[in-house]
């Protein structure tokens, strides 16, 4: 439902992250073949915070050698809550499987974060349009693949924008299960939840019956 040029949020732009795993994985009608390199990678979204363990295992079980986990999550109202969040935020900078932070500045600029300096993030700022990589020797071997910045850019805490996405990669199931474990202590128990599987919800109202009806007096 986007323009083209349209700015992506962090949300938004998980989503069409997934998608387009999706969409390749599942082949295009125009015969595009999918990247070498992704032949073996899936992705998992987490739109509202939460990490379902079945959601990452059953990618493993469809034969994935590694999977992308996308974490969505919106901390604080108007601003970035400090006081609540950072530490945890912080410390994933400090886990093997952390890839980086996608959010922005506390006005519209969008940013990758991936790293942490005193009172400061440290982001990317990739916006040159260039041909496709596609494999892992194309990402080496490209002098200025837009990836990269020439120097550091910072953004204080407390200019972060609230709404997040965060991206970890998981190479194993016993992997994803290890890192389940850490997310759920210390700090880390602030930003994210880690469920077994999501819940279901059904609609009681159409199964309901007159057996199922009290009368409140």
């Amino acid at each position: 439902g986007k323009e083209p040029s349209a700015w992506f949020g962090p949300t938004s732009a998980a989503r069409a992250t997934g998608h387009l795993f999706e969409a390749l994985t599942q082949g295009g009608d125009d015969g595009t073949a999918l990247p070498s390199f992704l032949q073996s990678v899936a992705c998992a979204v987490f739109e509202d915070g939460a990490v379902f363990k079945t959601s990452v295992l059953e990618k493993f079980d469809q034969g994935a050698k590694a999977v992308i986990i996308l974490v969505c999550r919106r901390l604080g109202l108007e601003s970035f809550n400090l006081s609540e969040y950072r530490a945890g935020i912080e410390a994933c900078f400090r886990l093997p499987e952390f890839q980086g932070l996608s959010s922005g500045n506390s006005g519209s600029s969008a940013h990758f974060f991936i790293g942490t300096h005193d009172d400061c993030l440290l982001f990317l700022d990739p916006h040159k349009t260039l041909p496709a990589l596609e494999s892992i020797e194309a990402v080496r071997e490209t002098p200025d693949c837009g990836l990269h910045a020439p120097r550091p850019l910072p953004l204080r805490w407390n200019r972060l924008n609230p709404s997040v996405c965060l991206g970890f990669l998981v190479r194993s199931p016993e992997a994803f299960v290890a890192l389940c474990t850490k997310l759920g202590e210390g700090p880390f128990g602030e930003v994210f939840e880690v469920l077994e599987k999501q819940p279901s919800y059904i609609n009681r109202g159409e199964e309901a019956t007159d057996e199922d009806m009290v009368l409140l007096g």
